[in-house]
């Protein structure tokens, strides 16, 4: 077996996710050994912990697992066994195969028996993998599993990965480190290693990616630090090599950024060697421990520092955040003080705890028990030679020590050397089960009712279980329900049966059958109590029920008024029977028709309930019971007669209720009737009619009650009604013959026969109409001939009235015909005659009537007979007819030119004038019109027109203000010009127009007309083109008209040249002109109130071109040009022109000789003098510059001085410019003496 060394106790803490206070909530369990590791399982959780051991003189290695599903351990069998050597173990790693992978050293304190390996447990056997070394250094070493499931591993000088067979070296280390060294796996794919050496040697990092190795170099360099993932899946480097400050860093991808740092000086010697790891908790906070000062650190994310001593002598070697939330630390344990915890010892329902020490060989005879309820600040409680402490609980957690004082010998310490053991936690229940009852009943019982009862509460933090109490009526009685949440009576059965209840107060004994052996809650628990002893509760029907929560410790309060419930049982007692509240024949008919009836019943019993029913007809003889129900078919006893049925409860106790009964009378003989409608009448005209009935019923009977009618011949029957001998019905609502059945009934519902009777029910008024013989409207005679026609579809028009008067005074029926002779009343005007029509069952007709109107005057009118221009006189057979007629009752207009009927219709509305042709041939031409009104009156009117044989029309000339194409005014001046074959201008008539369609009345002929108004005859006030129209007629009215235009503007535009581009100013054969070397320019204008605009350069203008600002003009090839510029508005008022002398010169001067003036070139001052000859085309003035200078005018002959400097030959530029700036340049050379 495993023998602990008592100088290292091995341990593995488990702190959940509670920190500072709650630290002692963890777990710790004898797991583990010096520098050993823990692994996690990714996909269950498992926890594996690396232990070592000495026994008899072997170093011996295994791992523990804790099972995450079931919180249990189990060991796997020993991965190594070394005689005199010991086995630190330097890392655990789960693969996706689960199988777990251990690093490990053995180590002799030699460094030359140092060895490294690596095994593998598969979960039933250890494989040793191969590939790695490393003797020659004491400790170091780590294991870790990448993103992609390989392995890696690294002895302190090298890094190895896994290749599926055996460990290959990757690289070496940075520095070759010869103590300590960690690997980490980031989720980006990459290894990190970081290294250094124990000694303040330099502390580097290297990172494995994708088969390449980078050193990079890290910004603290002393001892070793500690990387970890953040939870932002970055890497993150601890470095805590001072021992008062603490750094973090995280990588960004290029180098390590500082991200913030840490006081701790307060908390001893922190440095890095014995910095045991950095982990990140789920909030963002981080967690590292120290293994010489025994402190847990939390960094929390709002920059604030906690700390924790309460390890108690254990010292961490590893750290690690489980997923869960777990916080997991691996480590040592050097020396504790001997063992202290509690006895436990509950005192029953009293809500406290009871305090007494148990000591496990503590070597004291003085000492002091102490208690904290934060597990930090601690008070002494009682002197640990007293027994025991009763202590109040007002916390949910105690904290308990024993204050001590201990010598290595075992012999009593002095005062001052005080040691404290460890301390023990207690959790107490200072909350009470807060209860809440249902209750019901189970059965009922004429003498003992059996109820239920159910307890619910929830749970109670720290309770181990529960108990529940129940009062017998002298004491309290128990039992422990475990950790349960509720408690119900019909599980429990416990209950005494009624033999073991004397009711004589003797019993003092618990009579409760806590097994389950007995019965259901009686519905009071008063016989329960007049059984036990004292008679306090004899005459108390309620129950008393208490639950209390315990633990290993304590037990709750047993009078907590949450915690009870006290209260009186459902009755379940019935000793009265059920209550009939009603029985009857179900109509509540007194008299019945047949032996079988239908009974209505209703009853209730609030307690057992019913159980049967019994019959009876003479209270005697009963039936056998049956099933409760409100309604119960009966057969009476035979005969006709007064009869009576009886009735009786039952309820499920067996209590019956008395007999009730009620009584009916038998009849079976059917009554007898008669009907008629209306006293025998053959028709109706309403709906509404008068039946007349008589019915009697056999002697001794029920008597005559209801009687049924049926329009159907008895197929549907409407609502009974009361018996009477005159009714008032209601027949069907389509007219025609009507048959009605009645049938009739006693009171005990007998039926009669059915009797009929038939009537003709005619609703309808007859139809009809009224008009004329001939069917027209307008008469010429106030004697005339009616057509009258009538209709009615069920009994037939016989009779008729006629009258000029809508209320027909003093008119009589008479016999209806179809036409009759009628006198309407004297006057021409509108005449209306008015008819009604009667059936033969006396349905009157709506009022017919013919409105007529009676004219016996002709109509007036009037013809005028035109030529097509409005003339007197025509050359065409074509002529304007224009006429006019008067009737009140117009019928027709009809035109002709002869007396032989030939008329044709002119439509109506008369639209004037009427285009209308006359016979052919010269001479008079005669038009006759005829007006017609409807009721046939007539008359004739004629209109002549002479036609001539003259057909050529004259021809006409017309200008406005003398041909001008402008005008401000518009008033304008006319000359008007006219010639004609036959007529002389005195002869000719003429007309005048703005718009060709509205025209000045025909006039004499004038040539001359002043002051013509454009504004009129159709004419307006608008700026813009106005057009004249003239028409002229001659002697034949042959016509021709003509027109002119003008333009009415109230201003005139204007146009200025300002800049011709690329042109110079200059003087070109005496004038002054402006030079350009392009026969294309472009113009800047400066133009108002243009529109469009055109050029002339000397061939003519251009068209008119949309007015832009810098038109492009084209000129011809090198030459003078005069050009000019107009504008025009939209009215077409034009500017003046503006015109520019614009001379094209494209041809760069000729410099025909360059020289010196003295032909020498060479000199020693500092200018010399040259001559040029150089000629133009166009240009009379041309210009110089001498080395790209100022331009300046050249000499007539020729001679300019040049500026020579510096060395040697100098080359001077003469440049020649002409006026329109083209440029010609040629050098000498030059020697500077």
């Amino acid at each position: 077996m495993k023998k602990i060394l008592l100088s290292f106790l091995i341990c593995l803490v488990v702190l959940f996710s509670c920190f500072l206070n709650n630290v002692e909530a963890g777990t710790i369990v004898n797991k583990g050994g010096p520098n050993e590791e823990v692994g996690i399982d990714p996909n269950t959780g498992d926890v594996w912990v690396g232990n070592y051991w000495y026994d008899n003189g072997y170093g011996i290695g295994a791992l523990s697992k804790f099972d995450a599903t079931t919180n249990t351990w189990t060991d796997t069998p020993i991965f190594a066994k070394w005689y005199d050597t010991s086995i630190l173990i330097n890392g655990i790693v789960v693969d996706d195969n689960r199988d777990v992978w251990v690093a490990y050293n053995a180590y002799d304190g030699d460094s030359n028996r140092d060895s490294r390996h690596i095994k593998v447990w598969d979960g039933s056997t250890w494989t040793e993998k191969t590939g790695i070394s490393g003797n020659g250094t004491n400790v170091g070493g780590s294991l870790v599993r990448d993103s992609n499931g390989d392995i890696w591993y690294s002895n302190g000088r090298k890094v190895y990965k896994y290749n599926g067979t055996q460990f290959v070296e990757v690289g070496t280390a940075p520095e070759s480190p010869d103590y300590c060294n960690e690997l980490i796996a980031v989720p980006d794919g990459s290894v990190w290693y970081f290294g250094g050496g124990q000694y303040n040697q330099a502390y580097k990092a290297a990172r494995f990616y994708n088969g390449v190795k980078t050193e990079i170099s890290l910004p603290f360099g002393e001892e070793y630090a500690r990387p970890l993932i953040g939870n932002d899946g970055q890497l993150w480097v601890f470095d805590g090599q001072n021992s008062s400050i603490g750094e973090m860093y995280r990588w960004d991808g290029n180098s390590f950024k500082k991200m913030f740092e840490i006081d701790w000086s307060d908390y001893g010697n922190f440095y890095t060697w014995a910095h045991q790891g950095v982990v990140m908790g789920q909030d963002g906070s981080f967690w590292t421990l120290n293994n010489t000062s025994e402190y847990l650190f939390r960094f929390n994310i709002d920059g604030t520092l906690e700390t924790t001593n309460y390890l108690w002598g254990y010292r961490p070697k590893d750290i690690f955040m489980h997923k869960n939330g777990t916080l997991w630390l691996g480590g040592t344990k050097a020396y504790v003080p001997a063992g202290f915890n509690l006895i436990q010892q509950p005192n029953g329902p009293t809500g406290k705890l009871v305090v007494k020490g148990k000591y496990d060989g503590i070597p004291v005879s003085y000492g002091t028990i102490q208690y904290s309820t934060d597990g930090t600040n601690f008070t002494d409680l009682f002197h640990q030679k007293s027994n025991t402490y009763t202590l109040p609980v007002n916390s949910p957690s105690y904290w308990f020590r024993l204050k001590y004082f201990w010598n290595s010998n075992g012999t009593d310490a002095t005062q001052n050397n005080v040691v404290y053991s460890n301390s023990f936690r207690v959790n107490t229940i200072n909350n009470n089960p807060n209860v809440t009852e249902q209750t019901g009943i189970v059965s009922w019982d004429k003498y003992r009712g059996r109820t239920w009862a159910k307890l619910t509460w929830p749970s109670v933090p720290n309770a181990k279980g529960y108990k529940i109490y129940v009062w017998d009526g002298n004491t309290y009685r128990s039992k422990v329900l475990g950790n349960v949440l509720y408690w119900d009576s019909r599980i429990a059965k416990f209950f005494p049966f009624p033999g073991e209840l004397p009711e004589d107060n003797s019993i003092s004994t618990d009579l409760f059958r806590w097994d389950g052996s007995g019965l259901d809650l009686e519905d009071t628990f008063k016989r329960l109590f007049r059984s036990t002893v004292g008679t306090n509760y004899d005459n108390d029907n309620r129950a008393w029920f208490r639950i209390t929560a315990y633990n290993d410790y304590m037990e709750t309060y047993l009078h907590e008024s949450i915690s009870s419930w006290i209260g009186n049982l459902p009755d379940a007692t019935d000793s009265a029977a059920p209550t009939i509240t009603m029985f009857k024949e179900s109509s509540g008919a007194t008299y019945v028709g047949s032996s079988n009836i239908t009974l209505s019943i209703s009853a209730y019993d609030n307690e057992s309930g019913i159980a049967g029913m019994q019959f009876s007809n003479d209270g005697s003889s009963w039936t056998s019971w049956e099933s409760y129900k409100p309604t119960k078919n009966w057969t009476l006893t035979p005969g006709s007669g007064n009869k009576t049925v009886y009735m009786r409860m039952k309820d499920n106790v067996g209590n019956i209720s008395a007999p009730v009964s009620f009584s009916v009378l038998v009849d079976t003989a059917a009554p007898t009737g008669s009907i008629d409608i209306n006293s025998g009448a053959t028709y109706t005209t309403s709906r509404t009619v008068t039946l007349n009935l008589s019915a009697s019923d056999n002697a001794g009977g029920s008597g005559i009650d209801k009687m049924q009618f049926s329009i159907n011949g008895g197929t549907n029957w409407g609502s009974k009604v009361n018996f009477t001998s005159n009714y008032s019905y209601t027949l069907s609502s389509d007219d025609g013959n009507k048959t009605v059945s009645v049938r009739f009934f006693d009171k005990a519902g007998n039926v009669s026969t059915t009797y009929n009777k038939s009537i003709i029910l005619d609703t309808t008024s007859p139809t009809g109409s009224i008009n004329t013989d001939t069917g027209k409207l307008y008469v010429d005679s106030q004697t005339i001939t009616l057509s009258i026609s009538g209709t009615d579809a069920t009994s037939g028009v016989n009779q008729m009235k006629i009258s000029n008067d809508s209320s027909f005074p003093s008119t009589a029926w008479e016999s209806y015909v179809t036409t009759k002779s009628w006198i309407l009343p004297s006057g021409n005007g509108s005449k209306t005659v008015y008819l009604k029509l009667k059936d033969r069952a006396g349905n009157v007709s709506s009022t017919y009537s013919v409105n007529l109107t009676l004219d016996t005057v002709n109509p007036t009118g009037s013809i005028s007979v035109v030529s097509t221009n409005g003339l007197e006189k025509t050359n065409k057979e074509d002529v304007h007819v224009t006429i006019s007629v008067s009737d009140a009752n117009l019928d027709k207009v009809e035109l002709s030119n002869d007396n032989i009927g030939n008329w044709q219709s002119v439509s109506l509305p008369i639209s004037n004038p009427i285009n209308w042709q006359v016979t052919p041939g010269s001479g008079t031409k005669t038009v006759k019109l005829r007006i017609t009104d409807k009721a046939g009156n007539q008359t004739i009117k004629t209109d002549s027109i002479a036609l001539v044989e003259d057909m050529l029309p004259p021809d006409v000339n017309i200008i406005i203000n003398e041909g001008d194409i402008v005008t401000n005014s518009l008033l304008v001046d006319l000359n008007i010009d006219i010639s004609d074959n036959a007529s002389l201008s005195n002869d000719c008539q003429m007309r005048l127009s703005n718009d060709g369609e509205i025209f000045t009345g025909w006039q004499s002929f004038d040539s001359e007309i002043t002051d013509w108004d454009l504004t009129k005859y159709g004419g307006n006030s608008y700026q813009g083109e106005h057009i004249v129209y003239v028409q002229i007629a001659d002697g034949a009215q042959n016509m021709s008209m003509a027109k002119d235009e003008i333009s009415y503007s109230t201003t005139s535009p204007s146009v200025d040249i300002t800049n011709i581009t690329d042109s110079v100013s200059g003087t070109y054969k005496g004038e002054s002109v402006i030079f350009v070397n392009s026969s294309i320019i472009n113009l800047d204008l400066d133009a108002s109130a243009a529109d469009k605009y055109r050029y002339n350069t000397g061939s003519g203008w251009t068209d008119w071109e949309a007015y832009i600002n810098t038109p492009k003009i084209v000129l011809g090839q090198s030459g003078s040009y005069q050009l000019k510029v107009q504008v025009k508005d939209i009215y077409g008022a034009t500017s003046t022109p503006v015109d520019e002398i614009v001379v094209v010169d494209s041809n760069a001067p000729n410099i025909k000789d360059l020289g010196t003036v003295s032909g020498a070139r060479a000199t020693s001052g500092s200018t010399i003098d040259i001559a040029v000859t150089a000629t133009d085309d166009i240009s009379t003035q041309l210009y110089y510059s001498i080395n790209g200078g100022v331009k300046q005018a050249l000499p007539v002959d020729g001679k300019i001085t040049a500026p020579v400097s510096g060395t040697g030959i100098v080359d001077v530029n003469v440049s020649i410019y002409d006026e329109a700036g083209n440029v010609t340049t040629q050098n000498i050379g030059i020697r500077k003496l």
